[in-house]
């Protein structure tokens, strides 16, 4: 068999040879054609290296038989199974040989080809057809390998730093970024010696409750039952959770008994852990256990070392305020006086109650200055505590202390603060605008020139338009929409431009004209008609709720409209449902109570008219009454030709000082004479079952000053009473004593006259619980005492409407 083995080997070698010669020989021949190019030389060193590829190939596969052949010839393997075997292998030869047939084959069609077609198509078509079955072995990554003869559904799986598609394509059966990679605890893939994906075994942390397990250590709770990781517990028969001990100690599970492990006291029966053991309990152990009331102590006397009852030196607790000490440590709060423990202070230099340093820090005391102890910010004066130390206030703390408007900016001291942060003042600001004590972007308001503003915080695409003689560009800068050379100017009526408060063009508004029908309006002002419908004016009508055409009140009087009710304006009584017009508005209520109230009859009928001599009469008992007809001081003379009707024109004595002697239409009444000579003039009407709601009058007065004293000056005097219920609605009493006293803000003062440098309207509303009732006006002027000094007054428009 040896020998058969040999002499095929032998005629395989010499079949390889003769096949090289003759693609060899192609190739000279190829190469001697005048017009061979050069590329069918690159041809031929690929054919050359394509039969080095089936050399290799065949050496592979004569090594693999002769080693398979002698492996079993070594076992004993019958001859007639190592012949198949071999005539298997042969045929797979033949197999190969017949390619190398056919690649011979296909160079010589390639020769005929050539005189056919291109020589580069010639040539693929020769190449590809002399390819060799892919394996797993043969150094390029094809089938659907991965990388190089490992990978996909074929080939083994590959190693580390190999290509790969998915995890069943790596040996490690981890493929990361389309890498093989080495198994690590956090791949996602349970290898190595893991019992559940990425935890369990030698090498990876121990697995949660439910995951996979082989034995305790493979769990975090020690617990590996049924394969299965387990919950801890405190009766598992295992140290795990925090027990200090099995099923004993830490958080958990019951406290441990005397010589169990511990961490802590609390970890034991008795309270006692030494060198973490726990131990039985003692009266020196500094624990509260047996019976004791306090560490080792209380027993209700005061023995040992203790300063008191139970409390105070090196055993029992320290002792409360009033008892007795030796010194600080034996008290709570850390201060002995006098033997006594003190209830503590922020002035006992004691770090107690919640201090943070002596007597500073904490709720109650005051905050620590630098460099004393702190907790917290609020414990130091600064509001700065770093690593439990008050500190000196910076610009880089983190805290509004120094004069900082905001935390770190602002004030004097540190740098300016950004947008949004609280200031004071626009120093305060890196934008320099401070509003609302924020500081604020650049803003129409900022009080700067910046933006695309024409002028300071107006004009440009941003701001509001401009007013009147700021800088513009164009039109559309100002407000009035006018710019010339560069200045907003004034909006005028005539400008062509809807500008001020106009509604149309150079009308409506509260500065120009109404606009005319079909004009833009807003309100009726706006309108010639006083009609504004829709935003356009309207034509007047009678209904149209305005007082228009020649209405004298909204849609009645006039000329056009209808009549007018009581309270409505006229200028004639048939403009009144009523039929009674004064004082332009239409009555109802009856005004003939008043006779010649305004004395439009050039005399003073309807009036009584009074007078007499003062004589030795004191200001302050000047009564009206006397000086009537009838009166204690009543002088008919005096009475007579001392007062009289006058006409509209200037005051002889003040002049231009005073208003016009009348108020309305042509006549008033002027009360005593323009003449010193110590006389008192009165006069006063009565107006009776009065309906109407208002009563009006008006007066002008001049009192002359002669730095008497106010019993002895000269004196004005008025009055308006109810007479029927005998009450006094209005009381007006003047002297011109010495120093002003005797007027009000009413008068004005010039030289030795005071003087009311208008007319006085008096307006009584009378309640409706007056109607029907009788009203009597009076009003007295009077000269001085000494009679060298005159006063007198003008009184008109009595009556019910508005003078």
């Amino acid at each position: 068999m040896q020998k058969y083995h040999g002499n095929h080997g032998n005629a395989a070698v010499r079949m390889w040879l003769t096949v090289g010669i003759l693609i060899f020989s192609l190739s000279v021949a190829l190469s001697s054609q005048a017009d061979a190019d050069s590329n069918i030389m690159d041809r031929m060193v690929n054919d050359d290296r394509q039969l080095a590829r089936f050399e290799a190939i065949h050496h592979v596969k004569k090594s693999e038989l002769d080693r398979k052949k002698e492996e079993d010839y070594e076992e004993g393997s019958s001859e007639e199974e190592d012949y198949e075997e071999e005539n298997s292998e042969e045929e797979d030869y033949e197999e190969e040989s017949s390619k190398e047939e056919d690649y011979e084959e296909e160079s010589s069609k390639e020769e005929d080809y050539e005189e056919e077609s291109s020589e580069e198509e010639d040539y693929e078509e020769e190449n590809y057809s002399g390819e060799a079955t892919p394996t797993c072995d043969d150094g390029v990554r094809n089938q659907d390998e991965t990388d190089d003869d490992c990978g996909g559904s074929i080939c083994p799986q590959c190693i580390d730093s190999k290509t790969c598609n998915a995890a069943s394509d790596c040996r490690a059966r981890a493929c990361v970024s389309n890498i093989c990679r080495a198994p690590t605890c956090s791949d996602n893939v349970q290898n190595q010696d893991e019992t559940d994906t990425d935890c369990g075994g030698s090498i990876c942390p121990k697995c949660a409750d439910t995951k996979t397990c082989a034995v305790g250590s493979d769990c975090l709770s020690e617990v590996c039952l049924s394969q299965i990781c387990q919950a801890p517990t405190c009766t598992d028969g295992v140290k795990n959770q925090d027990e200090t001990d099995i099923d004993c100690g830490g958080s958990r599970c019951p406290q441990c008994a005397d010589t169990q492990s511990c961490r802590a006291g609390s970890d034991c029966v008795n309270g006692v852990c030494l060198s973490n053991i726990c131990q039985a309990s003692t009266c020196i152990d500094n624990v509260i256990n047996q019976d004791e009331t306090d560490v080792d102590c209380g027993d209700s006397v005061k023995n040992h070392d203790e300063t008191d009852i139970d409390c105070g030196g090196s055993r029992c607790p320290q002792c409360a305020d009033t008892q007795s000490c030796l010194a600080g440590s034996d008290c709570v709060n850390g201060v002995c006086l006098s033997n006594i423990c003190q209830a503590s202070t922020c002035i006992d230099n004691v770090i107690n109650q919640d201090e943070t340093d002596v007597d500073c820090g904490g709720s109650t005391c005051p905050q620590c200055i630098d460099t004393k102890l702190c907790s917290a910010a609020s414990d130091c004066v600064s509001g700065v505590c770093s690593s439990n130390i008050c500190q000196a206030p910076t610009c880089s703390d983190g805290v509004k202390n120094q004069d900082e408007t905001d935390i770190d900016c602002g004030g004097s001291t540190c740098p300016q603060c950004p947008n949004d942060k609280i200031c004071s003042v626009g120093s305060d600001c890196i934008s320099r605008t401070c509003s609302s004590n924020m500081c604020q972007a650049s803003t129409c308001s900022d009080g700067v020139k910046n933006q695309d503003e024409t002028d300071m915080d107006c004009g440009g695409s941003i701001c509001p338009q401009c007013v009147d003689t700021k800088l513009c560009n164009v039109a559309p800068d100002c407000v009035s929409g006018v710019c010339l050379s560069n200045i907003c100017r004034a909006p005028t009526c005539s400008d062509g431009v809807i500008n001020q408060d106009e509604t149309d063009m150079d009308c409506g508004g509260s500065t120009c004209p109404g606009c005319a029908d079909s004009k833009t309006c807003n309100v009726g002002p706006d309108c010639v008609s006083g009609v504004c419908l829709s935003k356009i004016c309207q034509a007047p009508t009678c209904s149209d709720g305005v007082k228009n055409q020649d209405e004298t009140d909204i849609d009645c009087g006039g000329s056009k409209c209808g009549k007018c009710e009581k309270g409505k304006g006229c200028n004639v009584a048939s403009e009144c449902f009523s039929g009674e017009c004064s004082s332009n508005v239409c009555q109802m209520c009856s005004l003939s109570s008043f006779v010649n109230g305004g004395f439009e009859s050039g005399n003073s009928d309807g009036w009584i008219v009074g007078g007499g001599k003062r004589k030795s009469i004191l200001s302050s008992e000047i009564q009206p009454k006397d000086y009537f007809p009838g009166g204690l001081h009543y002088d008919s003379s005096t009475a007579t030709q001392h007062s009289s009707i006058v006409s509209s024109k200037e005051d002889t004595v003040l002049k231009s000082l005073m208003p016009k002697t009348t108020h309305s239409g042509k006549y008033a009444w002027r009360i005593e004479d323009l003449d010193k000579g110590g006389a008192v003039s009165v006069i006063s009407q009565q107006i009776t079952n009065y309906f109407c709601l208002n009563i009006y009058f008006a007066w002008l007065a001049v009192l002359e000053n002669g730095n008497h004293v106010a019993i002895n000056s000269s004196v004005m005097i008025i009055e308006l009473k109810d007479e029927t219920v005998g009450d006094t609605l209005l009381t007006r009493r003047y002297d011109a004593g010495a120093g002003s006293n005797g007027v009000d803000n009413r008068f004005k003062q010039s030289k030795a006259y005071f003087y009311t440098p208008a007319w006085q309207i008096e307006h009584l509303s009378i309640d409706s619980s007056r109607t029907g009732h009788n009203f009597t006006l009076t009003v007295l002027a009077a000269d001085c005492r000494p009679s060298g000094h005159k006063g007198y007054v003008y009184i008109d428009s009595f009556g019910g409407v508005a003078p």
